[in-house]
């Protein structure tokens, strides 16, 4: 059994290797045409704005001018965000990392370049893999808040809070400084989606996650409340599962409900701390094949956020969180072992 403090309850396997620029500092990595469905330029859409408006006349610069007004409402509509391909992050997760402090360092640089800006904020997207094979950046993600919590010894200790759920409103441009940057539509608290019935049925399945419960050896306490003993069993290290709920706060009124499927899936799915006390071990989780890192890292429960992230409705939400949570638990308590 592992006892490094890097040792981690839950970490998300398939994603892994593009941490490795927060780590090592190679250039950042630019998402290829195809992860982004609408992925541009700033040179194509130049040139092709450049070849549309080369020609003279009255109609053409009616045209320039329509065109320029509907790009320039587009455009100021629409907040922007630089989007960070790391981990699929949900809200009220904090994401820390350490980053070698060297001048070049494309993520500084632009947390710098943020922070300066009085906008610490960018947007956090995860990549989920399809049936084929092929892994894809999610186009759903949160804003993430930058914070630099201590520079010491060479090292930049940096925290990214989740906040605000978005969808990628339009094309995705590599315009800033070789991050894409993208038009967003934030998602409020009133977008639930489905009809009434269906958040009725959300808010009911909501008030399982607290409620007492007698089945899957519950014992009268509730699937949170059992949840966190059987974790608090397989925690890496003391105070593991204890420093997880300090940060996630008290869980939602089920009246929330999707609130409440996001509490579920931050704490199930916990964000690891990106440590560089132990190369071993972070060199493995970084580059190894899934299963050497199934050996450093404790996995309790299946990967519940990317799907929460893009769940149409309220209902949608909880029951995700819901199976998610009893597979857990049952995963833990050896009943139904996922593997």
């Amino acid at each position: 059994m592992l006892t490094s403090t890097t040792c981690l309850l839950y970490l998300s396997l398939s994603i892994l290797p593009s941490l490795g620029f927060l780590i090592s500092s190679p250039q950042p990595p630019s998402p290829p045409s195809n992860t982004f469905s609408r992925i541009k330029t700033t040179t194509t859409a130049g040139a092709a704005n450049s070849k549309r408006y080369s020609s003279t006349g009255d109609d053409d610069d009616a045209d320039f001018m329509q065109s320029l007004r509907m790009r320039i409402k587009e455009v100021t509509s629409s907040p922007q965000l630089p989007l960070v391909v790391i981990d699929t992050m949900l809200p009220r997760q904090i994401l820390s990392m350490d980053v070698a402090d060297t001048p070049n360092d494309p993520f500084l640089n632009l947390l710098r370049e943020r922070i300066a800006s009085g906008n610490p904020y960018v947007g956090v997207v995860g990549t989920a893999r399809l049936s084929s094979g092929q892994s894809v950046n999610l186009e759903s993600g949160v804003e993430a808040e930058l914070r630099v919590v201590n520079n010491r010894n060479g090292m930049v200790r940096v925290e990214m809070l989740g906040g605000r759920r978005f969808v990628i409103d339009r094309d995705v441009y590599d315009v800033h400084g070789g991050w894409p940057e993208a038009s967003v539509r934030f998602l409020g608290d009133n977008v639930h989606g489905g009809n009434s019935i269906s958040s009725a049925k959300a808010i009911s399945i909501a008030g399982e996650f607290t409620s007492p419960n007698m089945n899957i050896g519950c014992d009268g306490s509730s699937l949170v409340e059992k949840w966190i003993e059987l974790a608090k069993e397989n925690e890496c290290q003391p105070g593991q599962i204890d420093e997880i709920l300090a940060t996630l706060g008290e869980i939602p009124s089920a009246e929330e409900p999707s609130d409440c499927a996001f509490w579920i899936g931050a704490l199930i799915n916990p964000l690891p701390v990106m440590m560089n006390n132990d190369t071993e071990i972070r060199r493995t989780l970084l580059t190894g094949s899934d299963e050497e890192r199934v050996g450093v890292a404790l996995n309790v429960a299946m990967e519940i956020r990317p799907t929460l992230l893009t769940a149409a409705s309220d209902e949608e939400r909880v029951g995700v969180a819901l199976d998610g949570l009893t597979r857990s638990i049952r995963h833990m308590d050896g009943s139904a072992p996922m593997w």
